[in-house]
């Protein structure tokens, strides 16, 4: 990945953000695939004028994941201000309920 690329993204202040959920979208896939992923979503972007995080969305959709995985990547994202909860379904077909439940036993698990 090029320079530019990095510089762009860190502009946007969500760069360790996005790792993190992107971590979990793709921990199953290569180097070589996670590259071309980001490099098409940063290409997209720029062709198309559209922000980089709306591209990288797209590797975020949970349909390579098992349900147990796209619970914790939906909850990821919301947690992180990436998406909303209804984005967060959208993209991983996580129930909305199964994922509120979470976020509200991980916010009891920190208060206490």
């Amino acid at each position: 990945m090029d320079n530019n690329f990095h510089q762009r993204f860190a502009a946007t202040g969500k760069a360790e953000k996005w790792s993190e959920s992107l971590s979990l979208a793709l921990k199953k896939h290569s180097f070589g695939d996670i590259e071309r992923k980001v490099n098409s979503a940063l290409r997209s972007a720029t062709l198309n004028g559209q922000d980089i995080g709306e591209q990288l969305l797209l590797p975020l959709s949970g349909d390579h994941l098992r349900k147990a995985e796209r619970i914790p990547l939906a909850v990821q994202s919301i947690s992180d201000g990436l998406v909303s909860q209804r984005r967060a379904y959208e993209l991983t077909g996580a129930a909305r309920d199964a994922i509120r439940d979470r976020i509200k036993n991980s916010a009891r698990k920190t208060s206490v």
